[in-house]
């Protein structure tokens, strides 16, 4: 029986990008809408493997801020790019700020690449940042302009 991509996903965030974390921040909690988290950071000199635009990088300067909100059930995530060049950078240049992603979790990360690569569907990056945690990005923009990012589920707490 063929692999149901989605079969096992589940919503995790809305990501926007922005050029000024701090701003943003600043702007949507005076609105009452938002309370972030605290602010975590990607950093690509400590990732295990990273792969843009199916290329390998050995290495890489690449941080970006990053922060989360919750209203009900749903998550937000601001994301801004601030050293090197991840592929933040790029939309940034060609859309600007706005809506970059739309993340899930996944139970089995390789699996769901391998089935998402065997539809034609081009993945931008993959971060995998110790054994067991890791994500990537795929482009389905030829059709309604989304980019979805696939989580490894954090094991479960016994």
């Amino acid at each position: 029986m063929q692999n149901v991509i989605g079969q096992n996903w589940e919503f995790h965030h809305v990501a926007t990008i922005v050029k000024d974390m701090d701003a943003a921040v600043k702007y949507y909690e005076s609105l009452g809408i938002f309370t972030f988290q605290p602010e975590f950071a990607l950093d690509a000199t400590t990732y295990v493997e990273y792969e843009v635009y199916g290329k390998q990088v050995s290495k890489s300067n690449d941080k970006t801020r990053m922060r989360f909100a919750s209203i009900g059930p749903y998550r937000i995530e601001l994301v801004s790019p601030v050293q090197g060049k991840p592929i933040y950078v790029d939309f940034l240049k060609e859309k600007g700020e706005g809506i970059h992603h739309i993340a899930f979790y996944v139970d089995d990360l390789e699996a769901e690449i391998k089935n998402l690569k065997a539809k034609g569907i081009p993945m931008l990056t993959k971060v995998r940042r110790a054994p067991g945690r890791g994500f990537a990005y795929f482009d389905l923009r030829k059709q309604g302009g989304v980019i979805i990012e696939i989580i490894q589920r954090p094991p479960k707490q016994a």
